[in-house]
């Protein structure tokens, strides 16, 4: 399991189909702020306060289940540098507990400091071929 990854896509559904279709001893979370952190399939927040993305990041940081978490649309609060800071501390945390974090979005600028942690991919769109399996 890859320790830190952000991905540029808008394809957060997918992205959690995709890694969720593979080791069940893995706990999955997504963190959006609508709805906070909650654990996969629940889409109800299961950890109060973490709507907030820094509270999301403390909470994140103090776990130490080995799982993946998503967090939607998450690039827009890089810039702040407590959220910024807090992501770094997250991540060195996960990295521990053999955890990935995911950032998906439309765009995500990472702090210089997290680049060497990170990967980078971006989901293609479904081919007409797909779509026409599902509709």
């Amino acid at each position: 399991m890859a320790h830190s990854l952000a991905a540029s896509s808008n394809a957060a559904e997918a992205m959690k189909d995709c890694t969720c279709s593979g080791n069940s001893s893995i706990s999955f979370f997504t963190w959006a702020i609508t709805r906070g952190l909650c654990k996969f399939p629940s889409d109800r927040s299961v950890y109060a306060n973490t709507a907030d993305p820094q509270m999301a990041l403390k909470h994140l940081g103090s776990m130490s289940v080995e799982g993946l978490f998503l967090l939607k649309d998450f690039g827009t609060f890089l810039d702040n540098a407590g959220v910024a800071r807090l992501l770094r501390e997250a991540v060195q945390e996960a990295m521990a507990s053999r955890s990935t974090v995911l950032i998906c979005g439309a765009k995500i600028d990472l702090p210089p400091e997290l680049e060497k942690a990170a990967a980078y991919y971006r989901l293609a769109a479904p081919s007409r071929e797909e779509l026409d399996l599902v509709l």
